[in-house]
């Protein structure tokens, strides 16, 4: 039959050309949320880490619905208007409920007209590609200025000089990768890129300590606030604040398609206990795979609820295709592998996928197997990486016996190989794809432009 002919290779552009316009509006500036991965974290009350690509100022949360908030490493580092975040963070806040903020920041010590002191700020903003960095003041006052009570302040959350020792160790470690990597790079065991990217790692820890040393920098500044009223009642079964709603802003930092301005926000948190007003979003995705969510009917359903109607949802899984067999000894072993090697749960079928999405309420628009990544198909690029993991692995072998590089470093480059083992057989048995779309349609009217 003739190429242009066949129904399954037509179907399969159409796939392909949904994935690359929702590729090419990605960074849109619209309400709007896609979930890259949600993965335990190392929280023991069940909640989870959620990668959420979007502005978090434009984000529709219920306000006075959360019980904390706090931000951590570099949160408000890329946030231009430190006002707006803290106010968007005051809003959501119930009463009486704590908000910690935990920043980079330039001490009392920090001055401007010093030379030395302006070089190594530079420095630190350059190589980590910040904006500007805050000064210790700047923190409180605008926390106070939005409505907060500053409960304690903090420079240093460690001491100092604990902090300094720590910075050292990590650039005796990276200065003796950094030499590591020129070898291997020059045996073509690693790609070009990466003695630049060591070599800027470790500027930018020279920079950090510099400023460390003369006490004009803190990455460890931190400042407790409370919002004003009568702090919320906890389930007296609860031990903790922190095991109601709430959620962390890990880090906040431009996306590749950042010329509109969005953010990539790093929540931590329970997302489906994310209070989010219904019938906000002009759409939401999924990316990666949902498989450490044990029950896709409550996230789809939290999707469904989110989304205007008339609006879609995008969904990208990795999932076991028709062509599995629950009693081919050969097929279980495979997806057993991928299942420990990943540390997953288990997998779903694609069946199970749009099953699921229509029971929740979506109109499946379109379902199938994407075929390509970046122009290649996935099958073809991951046999590809394969020998480049196993050349890592042999290098990360001899640098292990050297002291070069940690303990652990073989035994998790072995863990990664073995994975794209089992990937690899489930694409050539026809039994798995980590491209599985399901591109869905809330009922209704859609949205105004």
């Amino acid at each position: 039959m003739n190429q242009q002919q066949n129904p399954t290779i037509q179907r399969q552009r159409v796939v392909d050309s949904i994935f690359e316009s929702l590729c090419q509006t990605a960074c849109d500036g619209g309400r709007r949320y896609d979930v890259g991965m949600i993965y335990p974290c190392e929280a023991d009350k069940g909640d989870k880490k959620a990668v959420l690509h979007g502005d978090l100022l434009k984000m529709p949360f219920k306000e006075n619905s959360f019980h904390r908030i706090s931000t951590w490493n570099l949160a408000a580092g890329y946030e231009p208007n430190l006002v707006d975040l803290y106010t968007k963070f005051f809003n959501l806040l119930r009463p009486g409920s704590m908000f910690a903020s935990y920043e980079w920041v330039t001490t009392e010590s920090y001055q401007g007209d010093n030379p030395k002191h302006v070089e190594i700020i530079n420095g630190i903003k350059t190589t980590l590609g910040l904006p500007g960095l805050r000064s210790s003041n700047d923190v409180s006052k605008v926390a106070e200025k939005v409505g907060f009570e500053v409960v304690e302040e903090k420079g240093n959350f460690v001491n100092s000089l604990v902090l300094e020792e720590w910075l050292k160790k990590k650039r005796s470690g990276y200065r003796r990768m950094y030499k590591a990597i020129k070898v291997l790079e020059k045996l073509g065991l690693m790609p070009k890129s990466t003695v630049d990217d060591r070599k800027m790692w470790l500027k930018a820890v020279e920079y950090l300590i510099k400023g460390s040393e003369t006490g004009i920098f803190s990455p460890l500044h931190m400042t407790l606030c409370r919002k004003p009223g009568e702090p919320p009642k906890i389930d007296p079964r609860r031990h903790t604040i922190a095991a109601g709603s709430g959620y962390d802003v890990v880090t906040i930092y431009p996306c590749r398609q950042a010329d509109k301005g969005d953010k990539k926000v790093v929540l931590k948190g329970d997302l489906l206990k994310m209070s989010f007003k219904e019938n906000s979003f002009d759409r939401s995705s999924t990316w990666d795979h949902t498989g450490y969510e044990p029950k896709l009917v409550d996230l789809y359903s939290k999707f469904f609820k989110d989304l205007l109607p008339g609006s879609m949802f995008f969904s990208y899984e990795w999932a076991t295709t028709e062509s599995y067999q629950g009693d081919n000894p050969k097929h279980v072993e495979i997806i057993n592998g991928i299942k420990t090697t990943l540390g997953l749960p288990g997998l779903r079928s694609s069946s199970d996928v749009s099953k699921v999405a229509e029971k929740v309420g979506f109109e499946v628009v379109e379902k199938g197997t994407l075929v390509n990544s970046l122009g290649k198909p996935w099958l073809e690029r991951l046999k590809e990486k394969r020998s480049g993991y196993r050349r890592t692995y042999k290098a990360m072998m001899v640098l292990e016996k050297l002291g070069l590089v940690p303990k652990s470093t073989v035994d998790d480059r072995k863990m990664q190989l073995k994975t794209v083992e089992c990937l690899i057989k489930g694409g050539e048995t026809g039994i798995f794809s980590p491209m599985h779309m399901t591109l869905c349609r809330k009922p209704g009217k859609p949205p105004q432009a």
